[in-house]
């Protein structure tokens, strides 16, 4: 049988997660994810979203303890350069609002 954490254990994991993901420096982004020019980063129930000039790369964290894996995709707009954005998981929306707009 396999050993499961206690809910506290879980939760200051979490915490250690949450503080290591805020204090992660935006210059570092592009070079994670391949993001040309990182200009805005948020996050929406789980779901990380990183705008670049042309794309949105989005991902969520796994976890190993309830065997979700982590994801990664990502939504280009090639004929576009984005100023920013919003979206919603949950209901599958992505806003974006074009430089100049």
């Amino acid at each position: 049988m396999e050993a499961v954490a206690s809910l506290p254990d879980r939760r200051a994991a979490l915490e250690v997660y949450r503080r290591r993901l805020e204090a992660f420096e935006a210059e570092k982004w592009d070079k994670v994810f391949d993001v040309d020019s990182v200009l805005e980063t948020t996050t929406v129930s789980g779901t990380y979203g990183i705008l670049g000039r042309d794309s949105v790369k989005f991902f969520t964290l796994g976890s190993v303890s309830r065997g979700i894996p982590r994801r990664e995709w990502d939504v280009s707009f090639k004929d576009h350069e984005a100023r920013f954005f919003t979206f919603c998981p949950q209901a599958d929306i992505l806003a974006v609002v074009e430089k100049g707009a």
